[in-house]
């Protein structure tokens, strides 16, 4: 009976031991395999996918405190070739990289995957890869998993890649202006110094510097959301879209550009705390210590430059103002202020936006003068078809450029002579400009689908209680003028904008285009995109970075200068302005991409996978 007893404790405290024995010679469970798969480079760009995670990352902690400084500090590479002003061709025939698991298998499980027939030869169950040509869409994957001498076959896995084609082209609403993807560096940040090592302000970096393209902009935010959202496609995005342009010149014929090669000269003098003569005056040229790290610079195809060895470079002389009279010191200095490569074939004029947009797609492989005032011919389909062109045009066509910079350095732009009247007659030909450009679209073969963004009112509501109170600026300007030879005046200028010319902007100018971009769409059988348009109330120019409840989603003249300084050449008389002032900050620009995506969703059929909708009233972007 004791014996008995003593057995029975004794199996009870083998029992939990036998039963780890058992489960240990188990084979391996395999809970409902099934194959996943995404597209690894499904923003192609951008040359290292791993970016596209990066800037969201980024983008997210600089809408989450949009008064403060743009926490990126590099432009990403891209297959942008700035030098040449063009994209690299082969960006259009990257093939698909899909990434491969096998989600349910146990760990320590080794996979043998084929597909159409191939064996790719990998052995991991995780992010096995392989690539499919770019044009082929579909493609048959079968695997084999083996765990604990147990193997198990999954069913074949059909891999379908959509390959989404979005080009933006139009203005400096679509190309960034005012959200540069670097902002200025104050000098104690730079890493530029003048001839005795006197540090110097950096301007502020963009993917194209020459149109004041971003990143940021409202398009490329869009483009990079639907990527995010649907891991199954290949989102290709091409911009062409430059700050300042318009539909005659700019969209349909050459342009000169936001900034040439010698406005970035003269932007380099004017933000030198010394006098011209003292401009970096070094044969080693404007770079005299490494930046903290490569990427600092532009990068891509566009290379820092280098003084030549075979010519010592004194930069001795003040920069010049006109662009065939640039010295070898001044390409230095743009060179290490912006990374970009000037040569001295560098175009002084850019190709109209429609033709190099052609020049990209054009399959027939013929030579044409990228400056050509006529409009390029497709004999052979586009290389790939354009699923959506998205515009944002007609702003500059009725003076919106003038208008920003004539309000910000006037007491009321309207009440310059002949200002008012010159508004109104644009106003008038603007019917006629959207025509030409209806006409000039009509040449792209395949004729794709238009989506043209409604401008919002940038200066609603006003939040000063004087009418001719001023916003939008810290302090006036000082500048002393001498008006005889032994008199010297000192005169106030005061920067800003007042309820007297925003009542102006919004009868003369705000209404009558929001009109006309309606009407002409509706006319020509383009999509309005105005989603984001009613939530920019309480959100204007006039409008504190205090009010919690109404933050700005448009840049005043002093949250301009903050990212991107005075635009050089851009002033007249009385002082400088900066270009992005009137322009839509970073939240201004999410809710307009918010509006972009449910529309093109919308038109597209695609399905998100994963992701929520963005809030159609643009609400997630003031948070």
């Amino acid at each position: 009976m004791v014996r008995s007893r003593v057995f029975s404790r004794f199996a009870r405290r083998l029992a939990p031991l036998a039963a780890l024995s058992v489960l240990a010679a188990a084979p391996a469970a395999f809970s409902a395999p099934a194959v996943e798969w995404r597209v690894v480079n499904n923003f192609p760009l951008l040359r290292n996918p791993e970016d596209l995670d990066e800037l969201e990352r980024l983008a997210a902690a600089y809408r989450a405190a949009p008064h403060e400084r743009n926490p990126a500090r590099r432009v990403p590479e891209t297959f942008w070739d700035a030098a040449a002003q063009r994209y690299e061709p082969a960006m259009l025939r990257a093939p698909a990289i899909v990434s491969l698991s096998l989600d349910g298998a146990p760990a320590g499980a080794t996979c043998a995957w084929t597909v159409d027939g191939n064996a790719l030869g990998a052995a991991a169950c995780t992010d096995a890869r392989f690539a499919m040509p770019p044009d082929k869409s579909q493609a048959r994957v079968e695997v084999s998993a083996e765990a604990g001498g147990r193997t198990v076959t999954v069913p074949a896995t059909d891999v379908s890649v959509r390959r989404i084609l979005l080009v933006s082209i139009g203005d400096s609403f679509a190309s960034g202006e005012g959200v540069p993807d670097v902002d200025r560096l104050p000098a104690s940040e730079s890493w530029l110094v003048d001839r005795w090592g006197n540090p110097l302000a950096q301007p502020a970096r963009w993917w194209d510097q020459r149109c004041h393209r971003s990143l940021n902009a409202a398009p490329a935010q869009a483009a990079m959301e639907l990527a995010r959202r649907n891991p199954h496609a290949q989102v290709f995005f091409v911009s062409f879209a430059c700050s300042g342009a318009e539909i005659g010149e700019g969209v349909l014929g050459p342009y000169a550009g936001r900034e040439t090669f010698a406005q970035m000269a003269a932007q380099l003098r004017r933000y030198s705390a010394n006098t011209p003569e003292t401009l970096p005056n070094r044969p080693e040229g404007c770079l005299t210590r490494v930046p903290p790290t490569p990427d600092d610079a532009q990068a891509g195809r566009l290379v820092r430059l280098q003084p030549s060895r075979e010519k010592e470079v004194q930069c001795r002389e003040r920069l010049r103002t006109e662009p065939d009279e640039l010295t070898d010191c001044d390409a230095l200095c743009i060179g290490a202020a912006t990374g970009l490569q000037y040569t001295t074939d560098a175009r002084s004029r850019l190709p109209s936006q429609i033709n190099a947009l052609m020049e990209l797609l054009c399959a027939d492989g013929k030579t044409f003068d990228p400056l050509s005032l006529r409009i390029r011919e497709c004999e052979t389909p586009l290389a790939m078809p354009i699923d959506a062109l998205l515009v944002s045009i007609g702003g500059n066509d009725i003076g919106f450029g003038p208008l920003v910079s004539y309000s910000v350095l006037h007491g009321n732009a309207f009440d310059l002579d002949g200002f008012r009247a010159q508004q109104e007659q644009a106003n008038a030909r603007l019917a006629e400009r959207y025509a030409d450009l209806q006409a000039g679209l009509a040449r792209i073969p395949g004729r794709p689908r238009v989506l043209l963004t409604q401008y919002p009112d940038p200066a609603y509501p006003a939040r000063t209680d004087d009418a001719a109170q001023r916003c939008g600026v810290r302090q006036e300007i000082l500048t002393f003028r001498q008006r005889s030879f032994s008199s010297w005046w000192l005169e106030v200028l005061f920067l800003g904008i007042s309820e007297n010319e925003i009542g102006n902007a919004r009868s003369l100018v705000i209404e009558p285009l929001q009109g006309a971009v309606a009407e002409q769409a509706a006319k020509h059988g383009w999509t309005t995109v105005a989603g984001h348009v009613a939530a920019y109330r309480g959100h204007g120019y006039c409008n504190r970075w205090g009010d919690a409840a109404s933050v700005p989603w448009v840049n005043n003249h002093d949250d301009s200068l903050d990212r991107q300084g005075l635009l050089a050449s851009g002033y007249d008389a009385k002082g400088g302005f900066s270009s992005g002032a009137m322009h839509p900050n970073v939240l201004g620009q999410q809710c307009t991409a918010a509006a972009l995506v449910a529309t093109l969703e919308r038109d597209l059929g695609l399905t998100p996978a994963a992701r929520p909708a963005l809030e159609p009233d643009c609400a997630a972007a003031g948070r």
